[in-house]
């Protein structure tokens, strides 16, 4: 229980410290979004961690098969978002690279836990 519990303490606080950027950013400066699409998929991993804790904590079959399902599908998503950045590059030059790359780190943290609560679901 002390893991869950640590798990949801810095979730928590990690979700203060975006609603507190978001209150003292300016909002139209260039750093805003990567900072708080990378700080919110933090967060995100975090409450998936405190949600999935009671089965990460026997690692039976089931899990074990929930991670590698996770992971393999994850691949390929990731290679799509991939894609679709390289697509956004070639179709718009004037997109700053260090905020797309920063955008798709996020959704390449976030993917395999959004995959692992639904095949924790699913099976």
């Amino acid at each position: 229980m002390k893991g869950r519990k640590t798990n949801l303490v810095f979730a928590f606080i990690s979700l203060f410290i975006i609603i507190v950027y978001i209150y003292f950013m300016d909002k139209a400066a260039t750093t805003f979004w990567p900072i708080l699409i990378f700080m919110s998929s933090i967060s995100f991993n975090l409450f998936t961690s405190f949600y999935l804790y009671p089965q990460q904590k026997n690692e039976d079959e089931r899990y074990k098969m929930i991670k590698n399902k996770g992971m393999y599908y994850s691949y390929f998503m990731n290679l799509i978002y991939i894609l679709g950045t390289t697509i956004v590059f070639i179709c718009n030059p004037d997109v700053d690279p260090v905020l797309m790359l920063i955008a798709l780190l996020g959704l390449v943290f976030v993917t395999p836990s959004i995959l692992w609560i639904f095949f924790s679901k699913a099976f």
